[in-house]
């Protein structure tokens, strides 16, 4: 049995936290946020997440709170025309054996919370770190609130992440002139067509936009997506 450090308490943190629970491992994360911390918008988890999340218990959890999409409509963003349709709902869990689903971020986050807490993760939040070090025997983290030491630590804190510039000295991440804009609309201001069980992709040149329900159909999530100089 191992005692290991996560630091992030986002998605990926919390993931890593409860596999490595579930082989036996004592676990500790540390998030820089508060625990009330916003998490972002809507995601899709299709059936390949689905099928992992399903073997650590958490599939059922899932499907109280997420959107169903019966299928993907592709449009022509310029004239609103259809151009094609792919099938997802049963026809995609028959298939690829889990389904496919649309909820917000923050519901997910509260699911893997719940979970990695009732198998005795321990997340500590308001919680930075300032430096790392690790030698042949442990890692030690320098944190605002005191000193933690493991036997190895995990970097879950995103695209800026800490640990890996400190372990591996990496370059900043390379712009690749991708810019996406996500957003949450109240349903009850959209046409109904935003409404349906299905997610709308709408293709332009350089760009597209994606929208999906979530929360029982209370928010459509969109993402604005274009090429930038």
């Amino acid at each position: 049995m191992l005692n290991i450090g996560i630091i992030g308490a986002g998605i990926g943190g919390l993931t890593s936290a409860i596999m490595l629970r579930k082989s036996g491992h004592n676990i500790t994360i540390f998030e820089k946020q508060k625990d009330c911390f916003s998490a972002g918008v809507g995601i899709q988890l299709s059936s390949n997440a689905i099928r992992i999340l399903r073997s650590f218990g958490l599939e059922d959890d899932i499907i109280k709170v997420g959107n169903y999409p019966l299928l993907v409509d592709c449009i022509n963003g310029h004239n609103g025309r259809k151009i094609s349709s792919i099938p997802l709902g049963k026809f995609a869990e028959d298939k690829f054996k889990a389904g496919f689903y649309q909820l917000h971020r923050n519901d997910l986050i509260s699911i893997l919370k719940k979970n990695a807490k009732d198998l005795g993760v321990k997340i500590n939040y308001n919680c930075s770190i300032s430096d790392l070090t690790q030698d042949n025997i442990k890692v030690t983290l320098k944190l605002n609130k005191g000193n933690f030491y493991c036997d190895f630590l995990i970097g879950s804190d995103g695209i800026n992440s800490f640990v890996r510039r400190k372990m591996f000295n990496c370059v900043s991440p390379k712009f690749l002139k991708q810019v996406a804009y996500r957003t949450l609309i109240p349903s009850e201001t959209l046409p109904h067509m935003f409404l349906e069980d299905k997610t709308l992709l709408f293709l332009g040149s350089g760009k597209h936009v994606v929208s999906y329900p979530i929360r029982s159909k209370s928010l459509i999530n969109f993402v604005f997506c274009l090429e930038t100089n």
